[in-house]
């Protein structure tokens, strides 16, 4: 899917949520610490990839899901568990492993795995 398809599904999402909830742009804004301007920029495709913490307090705002924003977004669709870690710089990796080349993805992959096993075999002392 490319930017603009992705920009064009985001803007539209938080376009319908805010008018469902009869909020304007600025009142989107103030709820969220941001200016006007910038939700303007979000509803008509400008901004296609708001910060994770930013489109967080957006989706508490519109009183939806942040993985209902993250997919019209573009982003994969991420296990609840996952989303509970609210580590916003983990939120951005993530994201971004989906629009890796494979080869890279398998990398990760293996990566993962390993972590896991070395995980089960010593134990959680590490946690």
């Amino acid at each position: 899917m490319s930017e603009s398809n992705e920009s064009t599904r985001l803007g539209s999402r938080v376009r319908e949520r805010r008018q469902a909830l009869h909020l304007t742009q600025k009142e989107l804004a103030a709820a969220v610490h941001c200016d006007p301007s910038y939700i303007s920029q979000v509803e008509t495709g400008r901004i296609y990839n708001p910060k994770y913490p930013l489109l967080r307090d957006i989706a508490k705002a519109l009183e939806t899901t942040l993985d209902d924003l993250l997919q019209a977004a573009g982003y994969v669709s991420l296990p609840d568990e996952v989303l509970a870690l609210d580590d916003p710089e983990l939120m951005v990796y993530l994201n971004g492993v989906a629009k890796l080349p494979k080869h890279d993805r398998e990398i990760i992959k293996g990566v993962l795995k390993s972590m896991e096993e070395a995980h089960e075999k010593y134990g959680k002392e590490n946690d």
